[in-house]
């Protein structure tokens, strides 16, 4: 099992408590993966855990992505609902994508750093998987009164 761990430049404490993935299931005999194929399951298996209470949305918020659990219905149609779920886990990969390109956070998986998301990694069954969320240089606020 892969272990997920977040945290915030320059705070110690961690953005999300850390969990675990089993990627076995994954695998098929394809060990040839992409930083976005990761990215990619981590939402997914995210978004799966929501639907689980208690339910923690920070891992999703640390990457940008967004999704909303309907509450439990009694309502038959859970065919429209299951599609508007698929829809809003596509949106949210999409979205994590997007922000790791605009460098709202960068990956660590097993202590160093991936760049891009088409380099290819190499995920073992006990790999380390950091999702580290960076603060824009504006939300520093520099004190005047020292050079």
């Amino acid at each position: 099992m892969i272990t997920i761990t977040g945290r915030l430049i320059g705070m110690q404490k961690p953005l999300f408590e850390p969990w675990s993935i089993a990627i076995e299931p994954y695998l098929d005999g394809n060990d040839d993966w992409t930083l976005s194929e990761l990215i990619e399951m981590v939402v997914l298996e995210a978004a799966t855990i929501l639907k689980t209470p208690p339910h923690d949305k920070a891992f999703l918020q640390s990457v940008n992505a967004q999704i909303t659990i309907p509450a439990v219905s009694v309502s038959e149609d859970t065919q429209s609902e299951q599609a508007a779920m698929d829809s809003q886990i596509g949106e949210a990969i999409a979205s994590a994508l997007q922000a790791f390109e605009e460098d709202v956070y960068l990956v660590v998986l097993d202590n160093e750093d991936v760049m891009d998301l088409e380099d290819e990694i190499e995920l073992k069954p006990d790999s380390q998987v950091t999702f580290v969320r960076l603060v824009p240089l504006g939300h520093f606020q520099l004190d005047s009164h020292h050079n």
